[in-house]
Order: structure tokens, then sequence, then C-alpha cells
């Protein structure tokens, strides 16, 4: 349909918003708060899609404090106009930036996580065994209980990587290391693993 896809270049973008290496509110909310309100007027229903590729960006970079502070102003946005927001970071679920201690600030700022896909599962299932043995029958339910934590919405491979981080830290490497291996090799499609989180909110 005629003008239903609006597409700003996430860097160039984001380098007309960012003053000394954090962004700024008014030019953000200049460019672009004024891009989805004439979207949602031109829709006249407010149906507006959002994707955030510029938080993937300053996170890659090293700036995570203004990635933090960009998912506020996306947030202080969705406050005033509704749209629906997708963001996505290049996040690897079996690395070491997978931790609560440095996801935390990222999943208070979404509702919630989707899903990296069936390998993913079947992987981390296979490092488990292999790292754990018997333990891990006698693990499960203790996992099952406690693994979702209380301030995002995840998928359960998700909250069952950031519960071993957190509570098994001298096997969680290994799993880690050996599920990144099995996933990598899988004859599955490998589409949905890349290390990416993706996380959606909603304004009013």
């Amino acid at each position: 349909r005629q003008a239903q896809l609006t597409v700003l270049d996430a860097e160039a973008t984001l380098n007309k918003f960012m003053v000394n290496g954090l962004p700024d509110w008014r030019r953000f909310e200049l460019l672009v708060g004024s891009n989805v309100a004439r979207l949602g007027a031109r829709t006249g229903n407010g149906n507006v899609r959002a994707y955030g590729e510029m938080v993937g960006l300053l996170w890659s970079a090293g700036q995570r404090d203004a990635a933090i502070m960009l998912e506020s102003y996306w947030n202080r946005l969705l406050g005033s106009q509704s749209f629906s927001l997708y963001c996505a970071y290049p996040i690897d679920i079996f690395g070491h930036d997978f931790q609560v201690a440095t996801v935390d600030a990222i999943f208070c700022a979404h509702s919630h996580l989707l899903p990296s896909g069936p390998q993913v599962e079947a992987a981390l299932e296979r490092a488990m065994k292999d790292v754990l043995g018997p333990r891990l029958e006698g693990l499960r339910p203790l996992i099952k209980a406690n693994y979702r934590p209380t301030w995002a919405t995840l998928p359960p491979v998700e909250a069952v990587i950031l519960w071993l981080r957190n509570n098994l830290r001298g096997s969680a490497d290994e799993i880690m290391t050996r599920a990144g291996r099995y996933c990598r090799s899988s004859s599955l499609p490998r589409t949905t693993y890349g290390g990416m989180l993706d996380a959606n909110r909603h304004g009013w």
C-alpha cells in the first residue's frame, strides 16, 4: 500500500540526536517523535509499528549507558503516542554478556523477549546433559521453580540460561560453550539464532 512504510537509516538518525555521546531528548522527540506522529495520523487509527535498531548500534559500540537512556526515551514517547515498538540487540545468549548483571537494565525497559528458536533449546538441553550428567534431573525442579525473573517476561530457554549463569557459575561457561557449538553445527534452520534480543512494548 502507498505510504505504509517509512525507513530511516539507523546510524544517520542516531547521529542527529546524539550530543556528547548521549541521546538528547528534544532532538529525539523532534526527529523520531514527529515521524511516529505523522505515521499515526496517516493510518487514522494509530496502528503504527516501529522497529528500533539504534539501541543495538549503541550496545555494539560499547555505549551501554546511552543505549539504556535511548530506551527510556522510547518509553517516554510511548507514554504520549500510540504505537508498538520492537527492538533488537546483537547479544549472543550463550556468551558472557548474557547474564543478569549485564542485561537487567534492558529487560527492565521491555515487556517481552521473543524466543530464539527450537534449535537453541535443543542445543542447551544437550549441553546441560553433557556437563551436568545425572545432576540435571535433580536440578530440574529447582530450575523450573526459580528460573523466571520477575522483571521481564522471558521465554523458557533464555530464562534458564540466566538461571544457570547466576546459580551454577562453575558449570555455566562449559554449558554455554557446548550449547553454542551444538547450535552452530545444527542441521536445523539457524535463521533465529544470531544472538538477537528482540523485545516489544506498546503505548496506550
